[in-house]
């Protein structure tokens, strides 16, 4: 007879084919909750398994090792941790020396990382520098520590800054809510931040492995101007002022370009120029003639102004001071070093404001900028269109936002006035 005719009850393809399902721990963590649940209700657990698809004898052997499972990370699909790493020993000296050292502030890379590792694994300094990276990177991977980019930077202890940052947010909590005279329009705050004329990314999308990575700038990629932004609580943006390079005179090339109909600047905006395009002293007095003055006509004759400062140079000048002073607005300094923490424009403008511009750089760039063989910078009036239109999109929400972020802020939210309250 010939066997090899006859039908076969089982697909033997199949077979070769099927592949031994894992699941994962949390999966698991479910089944056995389930399983526990279903006994207190005289639920067999075999019913239990059939519900989840699985065998009975599994999830009796899950049940024993429940201890281990709570222990291992959701997306494992296994409780055995393989072996013992090279650094695993000294994982608390290691954590602890990270830890202190973060407090403090300071930066950790892989080879201080490497360093500390050679003194603290004889093991691990026997191996070759092809090998320690490796060890390294699978020690960091495993307990979640990667580069990050640092958000803001100090010279002292940022400890330190945190505290005197509450301190100064308890401090004008009081100025904002206990005075009931205080009108949300009339709370101000005041900043400048440069805007470059060339704002090209130092990453771009490339093939893996390319040994080259060209990228293009413009002719002129330091040049830029200075943008001076007024915002209040209440969630309005003021005019701008904006700082060209130049030389200050009524009938100089630049200034004269301003209210040139044929250029086209939004004359909803101010301008000026200042030889290295900074806000200085005379540019300061500028804003306040410009912008300040026309906003404190609409102040309610009871309202109590109060404009907020940084330790900027300008802003500390007694002549600049007095001169907002004698206008009847109450100028409060926010501490050096504490700008990130509680100044509003820092905190929730400038960076969506410039990141817009950076778009619009980036779309004048493909549409017109490559045009030329050389890529020429955006003409200053360009870029005072866009300063414009990057204004007109910040969100009120944004800028109300801003002042009450958390802990931080101005108008009694969070723990820090809480704190103030006891």
């Amino acid at each position: 007879m010939d066997w090899t005719s006859l039908p076969l009850p089982i697909d033997l393809f199949h077979i070769v084919a099927m592949v031994r399902a894992t699941i994962p721990n949390k999966k698991k963590l479910k089944a056995i909750s389930a399983a526990k649940r279903a006994k207190e209700e005289g639920i067999s657990i075999h019913q239990v398994a059939r519900t989840f698809n699985f065998q009975h004898s599994q999830l009796i052997r899950w049940m024993k090792q429940e201890d281990q499972l709570k222990q291992s990370k959701p997306k494992t699909k296994s409780t055995n941790h393989g072996m013992q790493g090279i650094l695993q020993p000294a994982t608390d000296d290691f954590l602890r020396w990270w830890f202190e050292l973060r407090q403090q502030g300071f930066q950790v890379t892989h080879f201080q990382f490497t360093k500390k590792a050679e003194e603290l694994s004889r093991e691990f300094k026997m191996k070759t520098e092809t090998a320690k990276p490796s060890i390294i990177n699978r020690f960091l991977t495993k307990h979640n520590l990667v580069l990050r980019m640092r958000t803001n930077e100090s010279q002292t202890d940022p400890r330190k800054t945190v505290a005197k940052a509450l301190d100064y947010i308890l401090h004008v909590a009081r100025l904002l809510c206990i005075e009931p005279t205080r009108h949300q329009d009339f709370i101000m705050n005041m900043d400048q931040t440069p805007v470059y004329f060339d704002m090209s990314r130092r990453k771009t999308l490339e093939r893996r492995g390319a040994r080259s990575v060209p990228g293009r700038k413009s002719t002129c990629d330091t040049k830029r101007m200075t943008c001076a932004v007024f915002i209040t609580a209440s969630g309005l943006f003021l005019p701008t002022l904006n700082i060209f390079k130049g030389i200050l005179n009524d009938r100089g090339r630049i200034v004269r370009e301003f209210t040139n109909p044929a250029l086209a600047y939004p004359q909803s905006e101010f301008y000026s120029v200042q030889s290295n395009a900074w806000m200085d002293e005379q540019n300061m007095e500028i804003s306040i003639e410009k912008i300040l003055k026309p906003h404190m006509q609409k102040c309610p004759f009871n309202a109590k102004p109060l404009l907020f400062l940084d330790h900027y140079r300008c802003h500390l000048m007694a002549s600049v001071v007095h001169k907002i002073e004698d206008m009847g607005i109450q100028v409060e300094h926010i501490p050096g070093g504490c700008t990130s923490l509680c100044q509003p424009v820092d905190i929730g403008v400038n960076k969506p404001f410039k990141d817009r511009i950076r778009k619009m750089w980036e779309e004048w760039m493909l549409e017109e900028g490559l045009l030329e063989g050389v890529t020429k910078p955006p003409e200053r009036n360009m870029v005072a269109k866009w300063i414009k239109e990057s204004k007109e999109l910040t969100k009120k929400s944004s800028i109300i936002n801003a002042w009450r972020r958390g802990e931080y802020s101005h108008f009694f939210v969070g723990p820090a006035t809480e704190e103030y309250h006891n």
